[in-house]
């Protein structure tokens, strides 16, 4: 996730003009910060799903 708010950073001072986001961005007519949001959402979602499944198996 560090990664992600590092990328953003740079983003807001112009420095990080070929990054994934950008580049996704001009591919389509999606935003970068919405590419940068969503990579945000699934890193976050990633790193939560083994607490999720191993707080559903100590409950059984």
């Amino acid at each position: 996730m560090r990664p992600i708010i590092e990328l953003q950073q740079k983003r807001r001072r112009r420095q990080a003009r070929d990054s994934d986001a950008d580049q996704t961005a001009r591919l389509t007519f999606l935003p970068g910060g919405f590419y940068l949001f969503f990579f945000f959402v699934v890193s976050v979602t990633a790193a939560g799903i083994p607490l999720i499944l191993s707080s559903l198996e100590s409950s059984h």
